[in-house]
């Protein structure tokens, strides 16, 4: 729904798809100056990752706005339908951050992360399940059984760095394939951490990783706060509010809220469900309601943009920007509003985000 990524500016800095910063760029280097003595120069031209949100050019045409929300809510349903208890079981702390660091250190593009967490999660899981299945239908002892689950156990948690950087693998490759990480890479950057996997390790375990998730990619809240920002600053700019203007400072804001908001996903939701105690007084188990409002990616892009405003701006407008934003995600305020107190909590309870939330 937002324009193209692609947008050419001038810059000083050389690039590679593992050493463009993440908020950089990276060198066409394909391109080539023509004229006498400027056959070994490039244009100082670069591809951004980051989208223009007051750039038409690239953009989503107006009238399918509202029909990429409608698509993006049925593939909530659909999801919510199928969700387990254990649909969000893998999104640990550690595992968040570690697959943070890694995709910061090999600095690709911000989409990348958030979407190599759910694969992970993904795999993760079923991966488990699988092997738990498997371990039932043998027949032995339990007691051999528990034992050969400990080393089934120990083999998972070694194979951890390899699924995570196959993750962002299968990730850099559905958001850029062009500049998505190689199997090469992959190899050098375990070894750098003394994991010495060969090429057909890696590329075994990316066909493993992709066909048990089965093929299919979850929609990450990222795109979900893209499309929400993109509609808040068409609609702010239509109304001649200034702080439509300050788009990039909130896509920035954004990006560091759903950073908290993956990291500190458990003790989120926890916030979240304590001030909507009477979300769980239904028939169903407990974690399944709670999973079904975790794969609601719309709400929790809806409380991330609405927070990011806050923090970035202020409160003074935050009444109109949160009507505009929930009514363009269809998102109900009596949920919105407590999950983005909750993000707010989160934020500033947290010693190393350097939050103040402005009054």
């Amino acid at each position: 729904m937002s324009n193209s990524r692609s947008q050419l500016f001038d810059s000083n800095h050389l690039g590679t798809p593992v050493k463009a910063a993440i908020n950089q760029t990276i060198l066409n280097l394909s391109i080539k100056k023509h004229g006498r003595g400027n056959e070994d120069q490039t244009h100082k031209i670069a591809l951004s990752y980051e989208p223009d949100f007051g750039e038409p050019v690239g953009a989503c045409h107006t009238i399918y706005w509202s029909d990429c929300i409608a698509q993006m809510a049925i593939d909530i349903q659909d999801r919510q339908k199928t969700a387990t208890p254990c649909e969000f079981d893998f999104f640990k702390p550690k595992l968040v951050e570690y697959t943070f660091t890694v995709c910061v250190r090999l600095r690709l593009p911000n989409e990348v992360r958030f979407t190599a967490v759910l694969i992970l999660n993904s795999f993760l899981i079923r991966h488990l399940c699988s092997l738990h299945e498997f371990m039932e239908k043998q027949d032995m002892a339990n007691h051999h059984k528990n034992k050969e689950w400990e080393n089934i156990e120990s083999n998972m948690e070694r194979q951890i760095p390899l699924r995570i950087l196959t993750a962002i693998q299968i990730s850099s490759k559905m958001h850029s394939y062009h500049d998505s990480l190689s199997s090469r890479q992959v190899v050098n950057t375990l070894r750098k951490v003394g994991l010495p996997y060969t090429i057909t390790a890696v590329s075994d375990s990316e066909q493993r990783v992709f066909k048990l998730i089965g093929f299919n990619i979850p929609d990450s809240p990222l795109e979900a706060c893209e499309m929400a920002l993109k509609l808040l600053t068409y609609t702010m700019k239509k109304r001649e509010m200034a702080e439509a203007e300050r788009h990039e400072d909130l896509w920035q804001h954004v990006l560091i809220v759903l950073d908290v908001c993956f990291i500190n996903h458990i003790e989120l939701y926890e916030r979240f469900f304590r001030k909507c105690p009477f979300l769980l007084n239904k028939d169903c188990g407990k974690r399944s309601i709670i999973s079904k409002f975790k794969c609601d990616i719309l709400l929790l892009a809806a409380a991330t943009v609405q927070t990011a405003f806050i923090l970035c701006i202020g409160k003074e407008r935050i009444e109109e920007v949160t009507v505009i934003v929930n009514t363009v995600l269809r998102c109900n305020p009596r949920f919105v509003e407590p999950l983005k107190q909750s993000i707010i909590e989160l934020a500033l309870s947290k010693k190393n985000v350097e939050f103040s939330e402005p009054g």
